[in-house]
């Protein structure tokens, strides 16, 4: 029964992995002689069961030859195998392939004419060999021998996954073929027993089984889906098998007796409803669990580009952006750690990283060696080189390049995965999907990044531009202050003695210390005049000083007309005295009218007149006008300041009219008590 078992187990393994594998990729050499090679195992392992089966030398005769045949069909495929696996490809010529079918079809008819061996018996005892036993030895020995030589050296010349490929697949030939020659050739031929036949399905399963291993963990031919529905229908059979033959044997003995046909047909139409509704629930079941297994690291692509597009498109900003897609990536397809490199004009200005117990740095060296790859490098399939020792030292598993427009935008790098798997061909295509669109979605951020770090600088030179001004016009308030100050007091310090020059001067002039003659009474009075011009202009610095200082306050309330003139006698003495300076034909005319509630008095003389350009200067502190026809005006320019001063303190108004060539009028207003 256990013979039965694993020999069932076998040949069902062998015939699923080879139909699955052939229709995964029909066009592959490869997978085509992989699907005659296990089918023609699959055929010999029932084909050798025979053997120890049969009761009469004539069928047990029969079997040997057609397994002798089988033995020399398996010796070819697996050389063809070899020859393609893993490029997928031969260069083999058609006067190639006439030899090896040729010789192969040739001793196969030596077989079934009993030239190879010329007798059996029954029950494993074991076979006499003819005449062209050596040449199957010689045969297996160029072809299965061959296979092995052509395995070996690809072995020794691959690397990476290729070579892991390679190393299960050379393991379980290995193992298999040697066991098969054991027990199947030598036992037979010199021992004269076949007793040990019957553990050729255990040789295979161990064959089955590397190639198994290599799918599920290093992509061998890119069947794991195969191998996965393998397993669950062939346990779902089993189980069916066994349940329903219990079920099937307990029913009966209750229920079937050879008298009641009726009740036969009864429990066979129970069993096959219950195998019906059954059946779906179960399957769905093994699936689950087999996927368990052999897709416990699996992942929604779809799901996981689409929740990366979201993160991509929701910030601008670089941090989250990077972070967020490392941070993805690492928790869908567990990985052990992961960095975004960024490049800038050959550079590394930056490295974003998740999970490094400390950034990872790289030197210039190694960057442009990593960056002289135009593919994703795996380590896996990377020969020994100084990039791989790169990516060895940094325990990297796959390196992808982000590029924007044929720019080097910088380099994913991604750790070992959690479950120590290698990188699957599910996960080389995210990472290939990923790269262009995490590149242009890192160089949008890199732009948002610059045009923010620009004005934050912008906004600190703004910050600090504006700290000087203020410092400066503190300093410049001061300075000011400092100078009224001093006018203040220069201005008091200058009347006194001023006062005392103009009472003498008016003593002398007005004969007290005796008479003078006339020429020195002409110095004498343009002395008095300009002393007393000085005083005038002691005065309004003075006042200017007491405006600026808040020592002169205006207190608005009823008055007389007569005596507002009176008391803006100033105001008026100034305007008065410009308009006559400037006044060289004409006259000047003072009028006063009410208009919205304002008293308005205006100054119009018929002189030169100024210029637009000119005009704003007139009320700003020691400012005058330029022009030849304020040549002769002389003046200290503190007149108008002053007048503006106090009006404007009276909450009134000043300004002027003025067209060069035609004169001009002073408007002051001030308003009118409610």
């Amino acid at each position: 029964m256990f013979t039965i078992i694993v020999l069932l187990t076998a040949v069902c393994g062998n015939l699923f992995i080879s139909l699955f594998t052939l229709l995964k990729n029909p066009k592959s050499a490869t997978n085509r002689l992989f699907f005659m090679f296990t089918f023609v195992i699959a055929v010999y392992l029932v084909s050798n069961y025979q053997i120890n089966q049969q009761s009469t030398d004539l069928t047990a005769f029969f079997w040997v030859k057609l397994v002798m045949c089988i033995a020399a069909l398996i010796n070819i495929f697996f050389y063809l195998l070899v020859a393609t696996f893993p490029k997928q490809r031969t260069n083999f010529t058609f006067l190639s392939y006439v030899i090896i079918f040729g010789t192969t079809f040739g001793l196969m008819l030596a077989s079934l004419t009993g030239f190879i061996f010329i007798s059996a018996k029954p029950y494993g005892g074991g076979g006499i060999p003819g005449p062209a036993m050596p040449l199957f030895l010689l045969h297996t020995v160029i072809f299965l021998g061959g296979g092995f030589w052509v395995l070996i050296k690809k072995f020794k010349h691959s690397f990476g996954i290729e070579k892991i490929q390679i190393k299960l697949f050379l393991l379980g030939a290995v193992f298999m073929f040697l066991s098969l020659l054991v027990t199947n050739l030598l036992f037979v031929l010199i021992f004269k027993t076949s007793a040990f036949i019957d553990l050729l399905p255990v040789y295979t399963l161990i064959f089955v089984t590397c190639i198994s291993y290599a799918i599920i963990k290093h992509r061998f031919l890119d069947i794991r889906l195969v191998v996965a529905r393998t397993v669950s229908y062939t346990l779902l059979i089993g189980l069916f098998g066994l349940f329903y033959a219990f079920l099937f044997a307990i029913l009966s003995s209750l229920f079937i007796s050879t008298s009641l046909e009726l009740r036969t047909v009864g429990v066979s139409t129970t069993l096959a409803l219950v195998m019906a509704f059954s059946f779906q629930p179960i399957r769905r079941l093994l699936e689950k669990i087999t996927d368990s297994v052999f897709y416990k690291e699996n992942y929604d692509i779809n799901k996981l580009l689409y929740n990366l597009a979201l993160i991509m498109a929701s910030t601008l900003r670089l941090e989250e952006v990077t972070h967020g897609i490392l941070n993805e990536i690492l928790d869908k397809m567990r990985i052990s750690k992961g960095a975004f490199i960024l490049i800038e004009k050959d550079l590394v200005f930056d490295i974003k990283s998740e999970k490094y117990k400390q950034v990872p740095s790289f030197s210039e060296e190694e960057i442009k060696i990593l960056d002289q790859s135009h593919s994703t490098l795996i380590f896996d399939e990377l020969e020994e080189s100084e990039l791989k020792n790169i990516l060895r030292k940094q325990e990297l598993s796959v390196v992808a390049h982000l590029r924007t427009e044929g720019k080097q935008v910088g380099l994913l790098i991604l750790g070992n995965k959690l479950s120590g798997d290698i990188f699957t061909e599910q996960d080389i295509r995210l990472i290939e999907i990923l790269t262009p669109e995490a590149a242009i979605a890192i160089q949008n951020a890199k732009a948002y990044e610059e045009i923010r770090r620009f004005n934050i600088t912008l906004q600190e030179e703004v910050n600090k531009a504006t700290k000087d001004l203020q410092e400066a016009n503190i300093k410049l308030q001061e300075l000011d202050k400092l100078k009224d100050e001093f006018v203040s007091l220069a201005s008091h310090e200058l009347r006194t003695p001023m006062t005392a020059i103009k009472g003498s001067l008016s003593t002398i002039l007005d004969g007290y210390t005796g008479q003078i003659n006339a020429s020195t009474k002409e110095f004498l009075t343009a002395a008095f005049n300009e002393n007393d011009r000085l005083i005038r202009l002691v005065n309004n610095l003075l006042n200017i000083s007491r405006i600026e200082a808040g020592r002169i306050t205006f207190t608005i309330t009823k008055i007389d007309l007569d005596k507002l003139i009176k008391e803006v006698k100033e105001i008026l003495i100034n305007l008065i005295g410009n308009a006559l300076k400037f006044t060289h034909q004409g006259g000047v005319t003072v009028s006063v009218f009410e208009k919205d509630n304002m008293i308005t008095t205006a100054v119009s003389d018929t002189g030169h007149g100024i210029a637009k350009e000119d005009q704003d200067l007139l009320f700003k502190k020691f400012s005058q006008v330029k022009g030849s026809y304020a040549k002769q005006s002389g003046g200290t320019g503190l007149g108008l300041y002053i007048s503006k001063k106090m009006i404007e303190g009276m909450k009134g108004n000043i300004w002027l009219e003025s067209e060069v060539g035609k004169g001009s009028t002073f408007y002051f207003s001030l308003p009118k008590a409610l």
